[in-house]
Formats: C-alpha cells, structure tokens, sequence
C-alpha cells in the first residue's frame, strides 16, 4: 500500500520546464493544439497531486523552471538544496 508520495528529479535539475518557447511560437503561428495538450496534461497532473489523499514531499535540487516549479507547491513537504534555483521564464516571454 503506499503511503508517502515523493517527487525527485534526476540529474542538475529538479524539472526543467516545458518547451515554453515552442508552445507560444505555436499558438503565434495559430496551432494551438501543441499548447492545449501540454496545459492539459500539466493541468491535470497539477490536479492529481494536489487532490492525493496521500503526502507528497518534494525533494528538490538543482534548478526548477516553471511547471517544475507548479508541481513542487502540490507538496505537503518541499526539502531544497543550497543548489536550489527557481526560475519561471513563462514571465519573460510574455
């Protein structure tokens, strides 16, 4: 039975993000349908998290870059490194 879920990246980085740049030249050039099935697999994982009847801790290193950074707020727990950087570049580009 599980009891205790944990999010933990691999490598430099907790998440890098989504390919923001490519979704927002795809909705610029009217393909919105790359856009909208990212948002809605984001979303709705953003919403499985954040209604678990089961703990989620985040262990976080590294950097974490948008929806990263989405997935992380859903935990009961965050734990972060000194090597922890937040970064939300969606604010940059529009």
């Amino acid at each position: 039975m599980v009891k205790l879920l944990i999010l933990k990246g691999q490598g430099k980085a907790f998440c890098a993000g989504g390919d923001v740049v490519g979704m927002v030249l795809s909705i610029n050039e009217g393909h919105w349908s790359f856009g909208a099935s990212f948002y809605k697999k984001q979303l709705t994982l953003d919403y499985l998290l954040a209604t678990s009847t089961k703990p989620l801790v985040s262990l976080i290193n590294g950097i974490v870059m948008g929806g990263g950074a989405g997935l992380s707020m859903n935990s009961m727990f965050r734990v972060v490194t000194e090597n922890t950087v937040f970064i939300y570049p969606l604010l940059i580009i529009l």
